[in-house]
């Protein structure tokens, strides 16, 4: 399931004596899961959420198959048979263990070109790699984290703002259910960095509050400048956020 569903799940309560030592994997994919939505889930049935990381055009990429996947749950794994993933700069160049940039992607059961979209393929394809548009990074041991996306970078005075980190510290908020981050448009050409926030049942919080809760764990920059309190965020039938519709007002 989606990041989403498995939130929904670990709200939900667990019918006293249900037998549920038959499920061997629960497997997170689609976007990267928040850390308190698998530590909820976890708690919940006791059992461990690993991420599997993919894309429509390269199939599974990696998957997190480890022994004990909690004390990496943010990993999404290594790569799997047949693939192999590497982190590139702005200029294509492999960067070194630990360093965030674009993941590119070299699979045995990937594409190789979009159908009638010279350009995009142009942009995506490049030198037998797929280019997923994907920010991340490899560990020392080849263990890959997914953090964000490089279309989804919001330039704020210049400032690049990562929406996943800002929503992490958002999450951590005792009365925030969810939030999500994106950049709108501001002066200039540059963006202001928009949080929308649905509030846990029976919670309440004022924005400044949770502007001075941002702040003190994030650079100034990053702190949300607008924020909009939503009965929920707009999601695909299959739990995807949909972050355009984030730019328009709540009807």
């Amino acid at each position: 399931g989606s990041p989403f569903h498995y939130s929904i799940m670990a709200g939900m309560k667990r019918r006293e004596g249900t037998d549920l030592s038959s499920i061997r994997w629960a497997i997170s994919c689609g976007a990267p899961a928040p850390e308190q939505v698998l530590e909820r889930f976890r708690l919940q049935f006791g059992i461990a959420v690993r991420q599997l990381y993919g894309a429509s055009e390269v199939g599974s990429v990696t998957f997190n198959d480890a022994a004990d996947p909690v004390p990496a749950q943010m990993s999404s794994g290594r790569p799997l048979p047949g693939v192999v993933v590497r982190v590139v700069d702005e200029a294509g160049l492999p960067l070194s263990a630990g360093t965030t940039g674009e993941v590119c992607v070299r699979s045995a059961a990937g594409s190789h070109r979009y159908e009638d979209l010279a350009e995009m393929t142009a942009l995506s394809f490049r030198s037998g790699w797929f280019h997923s548009g994907d920010l991340g990074r490899l560990d020392a041991e080849g263990d890959l984290y997914i953090t964000g996306r490089v279309k989804l970078l919001i330039n704020a005075g210049g400032n690049k703002v990562d929406p996943l980190e800002v929503e992490t510290v958002l999450q951590e908020h005792p009365a925030i259910a969810e939030a999500a981050v994106v950049g709108v448009p501001a002066a200039h050409g540059l963006e202001s960095v928009k949080a929308a926030i649905v509030l846990r049942p029976g919670a309440a919080a004022a924005a400044e509050e949770v502007r001075s809760f941002c702040a003190e764990r994030l650079v100034g920059y990053k702190v949300p400048r607008i924020i909009e309190f939503r009965d929920a965020l707009p999601r695909s039938p299959t739990g995807k956020l949909l972050r355009k519709d984030l730019l328009e007002e709540p009807t």
